[in-house]
């Protein structure tokens, strides 16, 4: 019932995932780098345009991005492993989590 919608993640590293549900992933980082300011502004007003809710960190990289949007459109942030060890239960948190976030 989501297809279509958006959701943020620091790495683009569930586009098969958003894929496979019509979803559409939003990556944070730009060229494997944080944003600059001018392209934190960026991504904080199409965030707000989408009424994107859920924003995806991974414990690999750097959060304050990611921190500093979630603040920015009153999104919640979520930690999500992609290389978590039991890959079908990590996929049906994120599923859970993002149908929770979508569905508000």
């Amino acid at each position: 019932p989501y297809q279509g919608r958006s959701f943020l993640v620091f790495h683009p590293s569930f586009g098969y995932f958003a894929d496979s549900f019509g979803l559409i992933q939003e990556a944070v980082e730009i060229e494997g780098k944080s944003p600059s300011p001018r392209q934190l502004t960026a991504i904080i007003k199409e965030a707000r345009a989408k009424q994107i809710r859920i924003i995806f960190v991974q414990p690999q990289f750097d959060k304050r991005p990611a921190s500093r949007i979630a603040q920015a459109i009153g999104a919640e942030l979520l930690t999500m492993d992609p290389l978590a060890a039991n890959v079908f239960d990590n996929l049906r948190a994120m599923a859970e989590k993002i149908a929770g976030a979508l569905g508000s």
